[in-house]
């Protein structure tokens, strides 16, 4: 059995960010890729995601908008909008 010590999220939505917390509150490592520039600048700054998921505070979490962030999770969740895949 492998350990997953990185989960990479693909989509950075309510969705997304809610799955993060997850893995993220259990001790992992999590990077999430986002569509939307304000995403990680709200995620680094510990705003969590205001655009998607106000009011919910999640921090520690590496966010970008570059998808070559996401080459070496050990596990890895495709959460984009249907209209966006």
């Amino acid at each position: 059995m492998t350990n997953i010590d990185t989960v990479g999220i693909l989509g950075a939505g309510a969705w997304g960010t809610a799955l993060a917390f997850n893995p993220h509150k259990a001790g992992r490592k999590v990077k999430e890729v986002a569509r939307e520039p304000e995403v990680p600048q709200a995620m680094s700054s510990g705003f969590g995601n205001p655009l998607f998921l106000p009011n919910v505070k999640i921090l520690a979490i590496s966010s970008s908008c570059d998808v070559t962030d996401l080459s070496d999770p050990d596990t890895f969740l495709a959460v984009v909008p249907a209209q966006y895949s």
